[in-house]
């Protein structure tokens, strides 16, 4: 099957499905051609991101959602777990960079436009309507603590088998945050988080793991943050 080239932006971005994001993966495999297509869009959208100057953000905006979290991660305390060892994997190319709710279209434009401004505040915005939009309809959430029970994320979890990871910090900029799912007491890399969030399916896992890692992610984790059971 031959991917366009929107299909492989989409898959840049992390648009798509888990099922679809894996169907390309393996495409990649095969295809020399599109690897070369994804990286150059990678390159295009890593290029993008240097270039994007700090935007200022109403910090009340994030203060009131940590306010929000903070009561509900802390009744599920004691529930994170040790992440196993990861079996060897074939490398896999780099995730996308910026957040996976910001379409294509919609940052194509803005880049066109030179909206570097604009782009940035959309992207605030739609970050924290995401999390707030979760928040609302009263997920349960559980923290995720390192080692010395610092606490450095929350994961939302819906009974659909979705889950919200959301960092208390993003990443420097040298590394990215990395989703991992436990199945079958193996990691599987679920995608990096660009930004504070990322949305993941939850069906099949018995946990969700995140590490730090060098920017664009790892095929095997390196540096386990900490781990929370599913459910």
């Amino acid at each position: 099957m031959k991917y366009t080239r929107e299909q492989l932006a989409d898959y840049v971005l992390g648009q798509l499905e888990p099922h679809e994001m894996q169907e390309i993966e393996q495409h990649l495999q095969s295809s020399e051609s599109a690897r070369r297509e994804v990286a150059e869009l990678q390159e295009a959208l890593f290029q993008m991101a240097e270039e994007l100057p700090a935007i200022p953000v109403n910090p009340d905006s994030w203060d009131s959602i940590q306010a929000r979290l903070e009561p509900r991660a802390s009744v599920e305390a004691g529930t994170e777990q040790p992440i196993p060892p990861a079996a060897p994997q074939p490398s896999a190319p780099r995730r996308s960079l910026l957040p996976m709710f910001v379409g294509w279209a919609a940052a194509l434009v803005l880049v066109l436009a030179g909206g570097w401004y604009g782009l940035g505040i959309y992207q605030e915005n739609q970050q924290t309507r995401l999390i707030e939009s979760w928040l609302e309809q009263n997920q349960v959430v559980k923290p995720l603590r390192l080692e010395n029970q610092t606490q450095i994320a929350s994961v939302a979890f819906h009974q659909d088998g979705q889950a919200l990871v959301i960092m208390n910090q993003k990443a420097d900029a040298q590394k990215s945050y990395q989703v991992w799912g436990i199945q079958g007491g193996k990691p599987v890399s679920l995608g990096v988080i660009s930004s504070r969030t990322f949305e993941v399916n939850t069906t099949g896992y018995e946990a969700i793991a995140v590490s730090l890692e060098p920017r664009g992610g790892s095929p095997t984790p390196t540096q386990v943050l900490g781990a929370v059971p599913v459910g």
